[in-house]
């Protein structure tokens, strides 16, 4: 699952950079080389929790309306980041974080509009 898949890399990402790994060309518009500053640091850890939402909404099996618009936040979300990632000064994160971006965008708004999409899990006693 894409989705799922894409939001687990970006909260991982987001974690290593809030626990200082030095890939700060990578994040923030990239001007900043090697270890980010405290604050991009905490907004880092904050980007990790918040993603981690949409890493449980994507996992969900569920297909209620309340998740379903969970969903679909997080796909605008993205698809925000997409054109973010696509103007940051940084080549590296341009080619690195606009088409998980994007991914994610079309990943959640996938899981937001098709009916369906998420089956209940299937019972262990059939």
């Amino acid at each position: 699952m894409a989705a799922v898949t894409l939001s687990a890399a970006l909260v991982g990402f987001q974690v290593a950079l809030a626990a200082g790994a030095p890939w700060g060309e990578f994040a923030w518009g990239g001007s900043n080389a090697g270890v980010l500053p405290r604050k991009l640091r905490v907004a880092s850890g904050v980007s990790a929790l918040l993603w981690t939402g949409a890493l449980v909404a994507a996992a969900s099996r569920s297909d209620a309306p309340d998740v379903r618009r969970v969903r679909a936040g997080y796909g605008v979300l993205a698809a925000v980041g997409t054109l973010m990632n696509a103007a940051s000064p940084s080549v590296k994160e341009r080619l690195i974080w606009t088409p998980v971006a994007a991914g994610l965008a079309l990943s959640h708004g996938v899981l937001a509009v098709r009916p369906g999409c998420c089956p209940a899990k299937p019972d262990a006693t059939s």
